[in-house]
């Protein structure tokens, strides 16, 4: 993990200014999973796409010039945002407290000829929950309803007690 950018787990604020001491602000829980997960589902990809050379979940991008900025750890004044802006959110997120539990996530594929695209969010969905176990073994213990995450998968570590994914609808 020495090698990890947390930029991709915790908002461009929190970066500027915790520096590299960010990382104390994401669980070591998320980050295994995706780590795994990249790896996972390259290899669930490569009966559709043979040449795969790997698979990135794009949490947050803010540091590569993208849009994504508070889709692991959020803020208290994230929430509070948008609470003040009337949007519906979750009060106590796994995206919440100190040490994001969470992740919200679209699948990057990267080809040996060099094409790079992002899969269906649906069908990142659908990988995880036919293979659930294997998804689980990283320790992810819940993902969104997909009816709700359109255009993101969802997923998060929470204690659940279940031998199967929670699926919930916030």
């Amino acid at each position: 993990m020495a090698n990890l950018d947390f930029r991709r787990f915790v908002p461009k604020d929190v970066f500027n200014k915790y520096g590299d001491k960010s990382c104390w602000f994401v669980s070591d829980n998320i980050i295994k999973f995706v780590i795994g997960a990249e790896k996972l589902y390259c290899e669930l990809l490569k009966s559709e796409y043979p040449d795969i050379e790997s698979v990135d979940l794009v949490v947050n991008n803010w540091h590569e010039g993208g849009q994504f900025n508070n889709r692991g750890l959020r803020t208290f004044e994230y929430i509070k945002s948008q609470i003040d802006k009337g949007i519906a959110t979750a009060k106590l997120s796994q995206h919440v407290g100190g040490s994001t539990n969470a992740c919200d996530y679209n699948v990057r594929v990267r080809l040996k000829s060099g094409k790079v695209f992002f899969i269906d969010s649906n069908k990142a969905h659908d990988l995880v929950t036919k293979n659930e176990k294997a998804f689980m073994d990283l320790g992810i213990t819940t993902l969104e309803d997909k009816s709700i995450t359109k255009g993101w998968t969802h997923a998060d570590c929470r204690y659940t007690g279940l031998d199967k994914l929670l699926i919930v609808l916030p």
